[in-house]
């Protein structure tokens, strides 16, 4: 399996069916992208294939943010370490972060230590919670309408020790891959190895469901906790803003 490859596809996969469901999502030559009114996710502009970035591609993604909307974030998909940084901010884009693709090959079941309830969003009072606890903990808003119109299709889950709220987590499955996403814990629950047991649970339930590789794209400061538990890191995915 190229990694790599179930990685992106896991991830675009997710972006094309949140903005799919709002109506927002489209294909120009090899560009897709995608957004939310009134979100701050995903909102997210990329290339649909490897082939070697070219400015003639950055002119188009810039139109397109502008004719569409000026709160697309290009993201770029960087197998190479870097290289186009240049080309990019040449023509326009400021890096507004970075982001580490990794993967696991699913064998063995993982330790719980601490088990969990994770709370599958099913209602808007399920929706309301899980978009105010992630805003809590990542510092922007997955909008409850974006919950709302797409929980029958994504799997969001709230996240509790006992009866406290903890965090958010949200899976998106593709082919035999599971895609682990928006692994959040709140800021008076961080340092007491939440996020590890979560993780731990997520991926005992995706062996069980007879999924066979494990995908996220990690921050900078979680990376190290996920290549503990056994991730590899493939490839970078660098995240742009056009600049105004």
């Amino acid at each position: 399996m190229n990694t790599i490859q179930a990685n992106i596809t896991n991830l675009t996969s997710l972006w094309t069916t949140t903005s799919s469901i709002f109506k927002t999502y489209d294909v120009q030559h090899n560009i897709s992208y995608g957004y939310i009114q009134n979100s701050q996710w995903p909102n997210k502009i990329w290339l649909n294939n490897d082939a070697e970035l070219k400015s003639e591609d950055l002119s188009k993604i810039s139109e397109l943010i502008n004719l569409n909307s000026s709160m697309l974030i290009f993201s770029y998909f960087d197998t190479n370490g870097d290289k186009n940084n240049d080309l990019i901010t040449r023509n326009g884009f400021i890096k507004r972060g970075v982001q580490y693709g990794m993967n696991l090959y699913l064998n063995d079941l993982f330790e719980v230590s601490t088990p969990l309830i994770l709370k599958k969003v099913t209602n808007s009072v399920d929706a309301k919670t899980w978009s105010t606890t992630f805003e809590q903990c990542f510092g922007y808003l997955i909008s409850e309408e974006t919950l709302n119109k797409t929980y029958h299709k994504i799997n969001y889950f709230t996240v509790y020790s006992q009866d406290e709220l903890v965090g958010t987590v949200l899976l998106h499955f593709t082919e035999k891959v599971v895609g682990i996403h928006s692994l959040g814990i709140l800021p008076t629950k961080r340092g007491k190895g939440f996020a590890n047991q979560i993780m731990s649970q997520v991926l005992n339930e995706s062996i069980r469901l007879g999924m066979n590789l494990a995908t996220l794209q990690a921050s900078s400061m979680a990376k190290k906790m996920y290549q503990r538990i056994g991730f590899s890191e493939d490839f970078l995915v660098q995240h742009y803003q056009l600049e105004k």
